[in-house]
């Protein structure tokens, strides 16, 4: 149903949204980690909405703090599913007025290594169940280090230098692009995630033969399982990891490939990731 797919909740709207990550170091002393800022501004309609949420992705994420625009905390809760679902409360209803919320965390061994560089992937940033405007998208690398060659997806970056210093890659758009935000660039810093799965076949691992009616009724019973456990009850819905990007960093020219989509069949099911 082409239909239910594309719900969306246009009771508000969100403008302007900023998403930044911060490349930190992890707990092992290397660059690894990222500290994320989402910046969510909603402009709300007749209809009172007193919280929020949004879905952050697979990987393990910790510090977690959510405040509104004058840095007052906010209540908030973490629901892990396949992903983590944070949940927010406004200090009030907000009906006919604006209100921003500030949720910041840290996605551990977030930076993955490939030959020549890093990338970056974050296609869970751009998935929300309402109407998004005037985004800006920030990657900022450590003091003292300028990458030779920078691209989020799929573009050359456009460079700035922060306030103290630091090297900043920023992209604007209208409306979140397809496949949430990808950065790749060039000398490496990181090391593969730590919470990945073991490498399989093509990256070290071996292949092991399968019946292919017994693979293709265990991927039907998953779907199956994956749908009735994902489509919560407030059909915010859930994106997926997504293949990364796939140019490899000495292709710099090519199309990012970054992708994600909802577990309940199809980018935007459930009504969307975030809202």
């Amino acid at each position: 149903m082409p239909g239910f797919l594309n719900i969306r909740d246009n009771t508000c709207m969100i403008s302007p949204y900023e998403a930044a990550f911060e490349l930190v170091k992890n707990n092992r002393g290397e660059y690894g980690d990222v500290c994320v800022t989402l910046s969510i501004a909603y402009r709300v309609f007749d209809a009172p909405k007193s919280e929020g949420f949004k879905f952050v992705g697979e990987a393990p994420v910790d510090d977690i703090s959510v405040s509104d625009g004058q840095d007052r905390p906010l209540k908030w809760t973490r629901v892990q599913m396949r992903e983590t679902r944070l949940e927010w409360k406004f200090v009030q209803p907000v009906r006919n007025n604006e209100t921003t919320v500030v949720a910041r965390f840290r996605i551990r061994d977030a930076l993955e290594e490939e030959t020549g560089g890093n990338v970056f992937t974050a296609p869970w940033v751009g998935n929300f169940r309402v109407p998004v405007s005037r985004v800006v998208y920030r990657f900022i690398f450590p003091a003292g280090f300028r990458p030779t060659r920078t691209v989020v997806n799929g573009r050359p970056a456009k460079m700035k230098t922060s306030a103290d210093g630091r090297t900043v890659a920023e992209q604007g758009y209208e409306s979140p692009p397809a496949g949430g935000f990808c950065v790749r660039f060039s000398p490496a810093m990181g090391r593969p995630p730590s919470w990945k799965k073991p490498a399989g076949p093509g990256r070290g691992g071996k292949a092991k033969p399968s019946n292919p009616l017994f693979s293709l009724l265990a991927i039907l019973g998953f779907i199956l399982l994956w749908n009735l456990s994902h489509c919560d009850k407030k059909g915010g819905g859930t994106s997926g990891k997504g293949g990364g990007c796939a140019t490899s960093v000495g292709d710099f020219g090519g199309s990012s490939g970054c992708s994600s989509c909802s577990s309940c069949g199809g980018c935007g099911g459930c009504g969307g990731c975030g809202g």
